[in-house]
């Protein structure tokens, strides 16, 4: 079997996403925290745990959604492949991973539930008033 590089995440973004020009074209770079719950089996207390992920979308069409669509906040649902960025920092070498949410593999969608559709407003007519020419509905 050949290898295989995929990472799927569910959790919520920490800020807006931030827009970046590059040489090669535009990239979003967003904070991800992924978080887990648990009841300590002594104190019988919930603890939680968060942990940040960086994700990268590179490609028109996921870094024109994410800059477009995503907000901080938001519960988002990530799929992309993980690369290791390296950079050295007073001349030690340093390893940052990263989420990759490429143009042609990998996608981005929101898990928030859709904003309630705004409701069409019913207006009676007054008594009285009888403009009803047959063709209009009244709603």
């Amino acid at each position: 079997m050949a290898d295989f590089n995929r990472m799927i995440l569910k959790g919520r973004l920490g800020a807006d996403p931030e827009v970046k020009s590059l040489k090669f074209g535009d990239i979003v770079e967003m904070s991800l925290a992924t978080s887990e719950s648990w009841k300590d089996k002594k104190t019988g207390e919930w603890k939680n745990n968060s942990t940040w992920h960086k994700i990268i979308c590179k490609g028109d069409h996921t870094t024109k959604y994410a800059s477009k669509y995503l907000k901080k906040g938001m519960n988002i649902m990530v799929e992309g492949k993980q690369e290791n960025r390296t950079y050295e920092v007073e001349g030690k070498r340093r390893v940052a991973p990263e989420v990759v949410v490429g143009p042609f593999d990998g996608s981005i969608s929101s898990t928030d539930p859709k904003p309630k559709e705004a409701q069409p407003v019913v207006q009676s007519q007054t008594s009285g008033s009888n403009d009803d020419d047959g063709d209009e509905i009244p709603f």
